[in-house]
């Protein structure tokens, strides 16, 4: 294997695996939360949804107002 094949093999896993991480804080953030605050609301989503590494944006709605933070 070449170099270049490395990193583009490493690139593909740390993207899996951040994919991975979202979609698990995605659900728990959302499941804390109404535990919490019942009522409440919280989501996370992607910026950019073919991508994972552009990071997250993260909406809060208390008894319908919504807040979003990115």
């Amino acid at each position: 294997m070449t170099l270049i094949t490395n990193i583009s093999n490493l690139d593909e896993k740390r993207k899996e695996t951040l994919e991975k991480c979202f979609e698990q804080v995605k659900h728990n953030l959302s499941k804390i939360f109404t535990d919490l605050l019942p009522g409440a609301v919280a989501r996370l989503k992607l910026v950019d949804q073919s991508d994972v590494t552009q990071g997250c944006e993260m909406s809060v709605e208390f008894d319908k107002v919504k807040k979003s933070l990115n």
